[in-house]
């Protein structure tokens, strides 16, 4: 039977039954249909682009924080859609408008949304840290999605790895979901300064700090966690050899 032009089947009607499924087709719709630039979306849900980014790809976002929601609003989403669901015609109850973002409450790291170079780094999601742990290549960014970054910073960045923390062991330095900017330190250990590291061991990704090295005195390296409750890795012998360092340069703390 021949359909009317204009008419969808259900097979055709986007699935919106999950409010990231509708977070996706809402940024899909702001930024296609009506041609709002994503750093603006991003910064009304007082996010920064690399929020976007991920919801798109399906990755852990909480669509349903209070940011995010009352920046939806303020784009013209449909709050009662974007909750409990519904066709897709219902999703806006006015015209989406572009938000004024010197009147918009941003996060602390998006005070510079215009005129910010944006490199494209290699993203090491909490579903990658295993595969990361155990393949890294020195070729940096192989076989990993890039994902965008604003460099408020200015630094060269381009052998750096975005990495996604999933547990609370540096906590309150770094929460779960913050995005840790990492370069590889391929060097003699023994010179590994004191700071902040993304450390792989074995099949295992750690986030933690070193505080004192003692490689060459007495060839071990303590590995201390920010969060009282998590205790310190010792490192020493083939465990130490094996082990790969990356230095933590900078971070967008989740909030």
């Amino acid at each position: 039977m021949e359909q009317e032009p204009g008419h969808k089947t259900l097979d055709s009607l986007p699935d919106l039954s999950s409010p990231l499924v509708r977070l996706q087709y809402i940024i899909g719709q702001l930024s296609a249909t009506y041609g709002i630039k994503k750093n603006t979306i991003a910064a009304a849900m007082n996010r920064e682009a690399v929020f976007l980014w991920r919801a798109q790809k399906g990755l852990s976002v909480n669509p349903l924080a209070t940011d995010v929601t009352n920046g939806l609003h303020t784009l013209g989403v449909n709050m009662d859609w974007y909750i409990n669901g519904g066709p897709a015609n219902l999703a806006f109850i006015k015209p989406p408008t572009s938000v004024d973002l010197s009147q918009t409450a941003l996060h602390p790291s998006n005070r510079q949304v215009l005129g910010v170079q944006t490199v494209m780094l290699p993203f090491v999601s909490v579903g990658d840290r295993m595969g990361f742990a155990q393949n890294y290549s020195d070729q940096i960014g192989k076989g990993y999605q890039l994902c965008p970054y604003p460099n408020f910073s200015g630094q060269d960045l381009s052998e750096c790895y975005l990495v996604e923390v999933d547990a609370d062991s540096m906590e309150p330095t770094f929460t779960r979901g913050s995005i840790l900017v990492a370069r590889p330190m391929p060097g003699d250990k023994r010179f590994l300064l004191p700071g902040l590291y993304v450390v792989t061991i074995g099949a295992y990704l750690v986030v933690k700090r070193i505080k004192e090295n003692r490689i060459g005195q007495a060839g071990v390296l303590e590995l201390l966690s920010d969060n009282p409750l998590s205790g310190p890795i010792t490192l020493q012998g083939e465990m130490l050899d094996n082990a790969r360092f990356f230095r933590v340069l900078e971070a967008r703390v989740a909030y």
